[in-house]
């Protein structure tokens, strides 16, 4: 044969395979006389896929070999080539896993070839498999262990130590006395905690009505079960309900494994206040009396008791033992926290990096902080005006300024003398400029151009069209939020107490605008405007006051029927606030202050004053609402932000988180009750530059390192914040100027979630089944919170060494003797100190 005929031969063979190749249906083709790489075939003549070049390049660059086998078809060591040949993903897609369902490595130059050998069938169809949902509960990675700084010799403490030491114990005894303690979890609540819980709006069922009854005595309401009539003298003489049980410290230690201690927490001494004496002479209820007698009585501690034992917290804040002691332990831990980063930060930083998805955009964020008229921003609000004055300046919104006639938006503005173009940000005037320490010109800042009739039409639920503009304007603060899916509010609304009709119109506001949101909780605040109501001759004494704010409230919770929109609403509220200026000057301390319906005076009661009928009163409405399977509230007041150290110590008593908290920086007792009882601090660093202490002076940074409960939150968006997420602006502002790292933030956050007042269900989802236990690791799940394990650890062991170190190193009372016997002896001294006291005021 010529060598002619030899390539017109060789030529028709190649027609002819191609041909056939055309023919056949898309896939992977292999042979055994071609000499180039299998090909798929596209569209256009010659044109290989993509993804089998990528396979090629990367058998080349790797140098792999292909092994024959019976049928001459070869073998690609590629994972993409692999993982076509077993199904896993079409030749379109990628993948990072072996035919085994082994993750394959990544490195610098890509993905990582498996060793192992697959063959790759000539005749495999390309079949698209069903898409596989990634089952967000992956096993946790593995537990991580870190060094650890142990302090040897704790047992070498002074007397005066001692002495420090059960004082602070009975300090925090007190609080577990009077706190209203929720129901832990149940196993229901939690069991779906991997599936995020479907929100429905409360419920339009007002039935229930239960046989109790209430009755004001002495400024708090008192309930009962029954038909039985009860005097005010036999309820006044009722002994309180009590709290849930209490915990000492040595009950919430967990003793790490082999530690052995001969000393042993002795029991707790009580505080030497005037209540403890007087209860044992009856003035507090006659313990003569059989407590069956008084068998479904629901009362709060009274408040003789309440002023006592603010006595005594009053005077461990100033004790110059105790501020000494308090301040040494909190500069250690700052110190060890300091240590724990240098020794554990790739710990650490491992640790969270071995968590798919999570990372600070996506976990979840509260802010547990947040006015309801203010949370907007300045741009939101000024596009919303806009708006409206080019789609509704017809609307009738307001009265005129004589009050004569209604006018309408258009005609508002001409009085104005402005016109939609004309506004601004600027024009607005709400962002707070000049307020430093001058609280009531930031309140005015709430008035868009300095008119307080734009905010009457525009952030007022009561005016002339039903608050349906802050409706709208709501609606969509939640729309946002809702888009972000990560980010949570509790918005507050306020509740003046001038009449009992407030809480109606209020609810009928909430629920005919259906302003219910999967991401939003509501929360009451109530502005301590006393002063204000009295000199208008609006109220007679404060117990006035306290009536219409709770009055209200007991007699739905008895019967829903009585008022269906206010029982529905109830069922979105999570907890009540108390506001208003705390550097307002203010009578100084006593030990004792009229009772409520005594006030008549035109000044406002003291701060403490209004914390106890608060949380009085909220802790007997919480237990009726608790039998009745209703939801509870949580008091969480403004304090700290300016003022005494007696505001402090009073919610310290009876609240269960604050917000603001910075005068904590002013007394170290206080600030290591907080820290050892673990009292949530909302803290809002750009608004208080604003007011009351400069940036770069928060004590935020060093709250955090020492341990504090402390959380970061917006306060006031609208007159604060310039972004469209605010909540994420006060987290990046803080991690820039204290340098805060992706870790700190994931905890500060987790932090929010735990004080937030959100259902179990959604608290399971956001950060673990057991986020509720206080003394395990257990309580924090990494693949939620994004939170290293061993940064929890860490936290938890360090709170558990200071409450160990308080309750070995107590002073203990001797065996035999009665403490009975020192307190009466104290009592026959101050009897005779009172008669002769007495006898010098006769003369």
């Amino acid at each position: 044969m010529s060598e002619q005929q030899q390539q017109q031969q060789q030529q028709q063979q190649q027609k002819q395979q191609q041909k056939t190749q055309k023919a056949m249906p898309p896939r992977v083709r292999t042979s055994s006389t071609s000499q180039s790489s299998p090909a798929r075939r596209s569209g256009k003549k010659g044109r290989m896929s993509p993804l089998v070049m990528f396979g090629q390049r990367r058998h080349r660059g790797h140098h792999h070999r292909a092994s024959e086998s019976d049928d001459s078809s070869p073998v690609f060591t590629s994972p993409i080539a692999r993982a076509i040949s077993d199904g896993h993903m079409p030749s379109h897609g990628f993948y990072l896993g072996s035919a085994a369902h082994e993750p394959a490595t990544l490195s610098p130059r890509g993905v990582r070839a498996v060793p192992a050998q697959i063959r790759v069938a000539s005749n495999a169809p390309l079949s698209l498999p069903k898409p596989q949902k990634h089952h967000a509960m992956a096993p946790p990675p593995p537990r991580r262990e870190f060094r650890r700084v142990h302090i040897s010799g704790e047992k070498l403490v002074t007397e005066e130590q001692r002495e420090v030491c059960t004082i602070l114990h009975q300090a925090l005894e007190l609080r577990e006395k009077y706190v209203f303690k929720e129901k832990e979890p149940s196993e229901e609540d939690v069991k779906d905690w991997t599936r995020e819980p479907e929100y429905t709006p409360p419920a339009d069922d007002a039935s229930g009505k239960c046989e109790h009854h209430y009755r004001m005595v002495d400024g708090v309401f008192v309930v009962w079960h029954g038909d039985r009539e009860w005097t005010t003298n036999a309820l006044r003489s009722a002994p309180a309900t009590t709290a849930r049980k209490r915990r000492t410290l040595s009950e919430t230690y967990v003793a790490p494994s082999g530690d052995e201690d001969d000393d042993q927490p002795s029991s707790a001494l009580s505080p030497s206040s005037a209540s403890n004496k007087k209860k044992k002479h009856g003035h507090h209820g006659d313990e003569s009396k059989s407590n069956d007698m008084f068998t479904g009585v629901i009362k709060a501690i009274s408040v003789d008791e309440f002023w006592g034992d603010l006595a005594f917290l009053m005077q461990v804040c100033y004790d110059p033992d105790t501020r000494s002691f308090a301040y040494s332990r909190l500069k250690l831990l700052e110190k060890r926290f300091e240590l724990h980063q240098l020794l554990n930060e790739h710990v650490e930083v491992a640790e969270q990096k071995a968590v798919p998805h999570r990372d600070f955009y996506n976990v979840r964020k509260v802010d547990n902080h947040i006015h309801h008229s203010a949370c907007m921003n300045q741009k939101h609000l000024l596009r919303f005006i806009k708006h409206k004055y080019r789609t509704a300046s017809d609307d009738v919104v307001a009265l005129s300024k004589d009050g004569s006639k209604s006018i309408t938006l258009r005609e508002l503005f001409d009085d104005l003398q402005l016109t939609s173009y004309e506004l601004s940000v600027d024009h607005l005037d709400v962002r707070a400029d000049n307020t430093f320490q001058r609280f009531d010109r930031f309140n005015l800042k709430y008035n868009p151009l300095g008119e307080s009739r734009l905010r009457e039409v525009f952030l007022k639920y009561r005016n002339q069209i039903d608050g349906r503009y802050l409706a709208e304007l709501t609606r969509e603060v939640m729309d946002d939020l809702v888009s972000n899916k990560y980010q949570f509010t509790e918005f507050r609304l306020s509740i003046y107490g001038r009449s009992q009709d407030e809480w109606s119109k209020l609810a009928r506001w909430v629920v005919n605008n259906d302003l219910f949101c999967k991401n939003v909780r509501w929360m009451i605040q109530i502005p301590r405007l006393y002063k204000v109501y009295r000199q208008r001759k609006e109220l007679e004494n404060f117990e006035q006051m306290i009536r219409n704010i709770f009055e209200p409230l007991f007699k739905v919770t008895i019967d829903p029927s009585s008022d269906p929109p206010l029982h529905r609403f109830l069922q979105s509220v999570v907890g009540f606030d108390s506001v208003d200026d705390e550097s307002l000057r203010e009578a100084p301390f006593r030990e004792r202050w009229p009772l409520a319906a005594d006030w008549t005076s035109r000044d406002n009661p003291p701060y403490s004053m209004w914390a106890y009928y608060m949380y009085a009163n909220l802790f007997t409405l919480n237990k009726l609402r608790e039998k009745k399977g209703f939801s509870v509230f949580a008091y969480r007041p403004h304090a700290g932000e300016a003022g005494d150290v007696e505001h402090l110590a009073a919610v310290f008593l009876v609240a269960r988180s604050i917000n603001h908290g910075i005068v904590l920086n002013s007394n170290p007792s206080m600030q290591y009750l907080y820290y050892l009882s673990q009292i949530g601090l909302s803290m809002s660093p750009l608004s208080n530059n604003l007011l009351f202490v400069e940036y770069e002076k928060n004590p935020f940074p060093k709250f955090f390192k020492r341990g504090l409960n402390v959380t970061l939150s917006t306060d006031d968006p609208l007159m604060i914040h310039v972004t469209k997420e605010p909540l994420v602006e006060e987290y990046s502002v803080a991690a820039q100027v204290w340098k805060l790292s992706a870790i700190d933030m994931c905890e500060i956050a987790r932090n929010s979630v735990l004080q937030s007042g959100f259902e179990s269900g959604f608290k399971a989802h956001w950060i673990g089944p057991n986020y509720w236990k206080t003394n395990t690791v257990e309580a924090n799940d990494i693949r939620m919170t994004n939170l290293p394990n061993s940064r929890f650890e860490f936290r938890l062991e360090l709170l558990d060494e200071e409450k160990h170190f308080i309750s070995t190193n107590m002073i203990s009372i001797p065996e035999g003797s009665d403490e009975d016997e020192f307190d009466d002896d104290d009592e026959e001294e101050e009897e005779e100190e009172d008669s002769n006291g007495n006898d010098s005021d006769s003369h």
